[in-house]
């Protein structure tokens, strides 16, 4: 299920959760540029992908000083609503007729234009706070609807970066 190939992805987020408080909350912002798969390269250019996330974020009193007194481990999950805008999204036709290539690939939409869905998120993620940073890595798996033969699509974005406090 590789029509869409892992690409680079860019994310900003705002958000407030005191160091020892189990429960924040978070927006962000997230542009993903899928790489090119040369099979499905007929059905145009590279998909876009924008999302907008509103989240809970729940910290796991789990293994706090793993690394040390100097280091604060905090795994968490974290879920919400999701707002999606993207083109040339590439779909796999599940009835397996039709579409592009050996996993019948088609446009979501049937179209190159910007197009817009709901939905909603859940995932996890691992921080280390040092100080006033924290370098964190966390994957989510977001769900959507589309207004076509695919009812429905996932799009799950691992990201590794830093927040400053």
């Amino acid at each position: 299920r590789t029509v869409n190939n892992p690409g680079a992805l860019g994310q900003f987020q705002l958000g407030w959760q005191g160091l020892k408080n189990a429960i924040g909350v978070r927006g962000d912002v997230s542009y993903t540029q899928y790489s090119e798969n040369s099979t499905y390269a007929d059905l145009g250019a590279k998909p876009d992908l924008w999302n907008a996330n509103l989240d809970l974020k729940l910290a796991l009193p789990v293994g706090t000083h793993f690394f040390g007194s100097s280091t604060r481990f905090t795994p968490y999950v974290i879920g919400g609503g999701s707002y999606l805008h993207y083109r040339n999204l590439r779909m796999m036709l599940d009835n397996g007729t039709g579409g592009f290539g050996p996993q019948h690939a088609t446009i979501a939409g049937s179209t190159s234009d910007w197009q817009n869905s709901w939905g909603w998120n859940v995932g996890g993620g691992l921080g280390w706070h040092f100080g006033s940073k924290e370098i964190f890595i966390e994957s989510r798996a977001i769900h959507f609807t589309n207004d076509d033969v695919f009812g429905h699509a996932w799009h799950v974005p691992v990201a590794f970066g830093v927040n400053f406090y």
